[in-house]
């Protein structure tokens, strides 16, 4: 007789499952946007060095400028990645709290805990992204300062221009 006045509200506890496709793919682009920022890293430290070799032994100007192109494009190729990585990281996050929320949706009672923790993982993905897009920007702006630092001290040497 107790049993039956008794009214039980199922409420699903969160279980730390897996993460949705997307995040996946977000963690995937992370890693490779980290392999690929680290060989361009490597690179342009490769031609700043060609850069220093060039003033003890001058190089043909064609070469000369065509390394310094490939820096500047280098520089600023991580600040376009730094812009790309943001705007995924919040689509991520966006996606899939848009997921958790209609998910929740049709239940009759929600459960805040579940909602939170959901939430909460992407907000994990989100700073995972953060943390790559201020990584890369401090590239861009170091690498940067680097190459304008060198290209005024390679100035001083230049044979080929004419002094004034």
């Amino acid at each position: 007789m107790l049993q039956d006045d008794q009214t039980v509200s199922f409420q699903p506890m969160y279980v730390d499952g897996d993460q949705p496709w997307v995040t996946k793919l977000f963690v995937l682009y992370l890693l490779i946007v980290g392999v690929a920022s680290t060989v361009r890293v490597v690179l342009l430290a490769a031609n700043l060095r060609k850069l220093r070799k060039a003033e003890k032994n001058p190089i043909p100007a064609l070469l000369s400028d065509a390394l310094w192109t490939d820096c500047y494009s280098k520089a600023h190729s991580f600040k376009d990645l730094s812009v790309v990585t943001f705007l995924l990281s919040l689509l991520n996050f966006v996606w899939c709290t848009a997921n958790d929320l209609i998910s929740i949706r049709a239940e009759k009672t929600p459960n805040v805990a579940y909602v939170l923790a959901r939430t909460g993982d992407g907000l994990v993905a989100l700073g995972l992204g953060l943390i790559f897009c201020i990584a890369l920007y401090s590239a861009a702006m170091l690498s940067g300062a680097a190459i304008r630092r060198r290209r005024s001290a390679s100035s001083k040497f230049d044979l080929t221009s004419k002094p004034a």
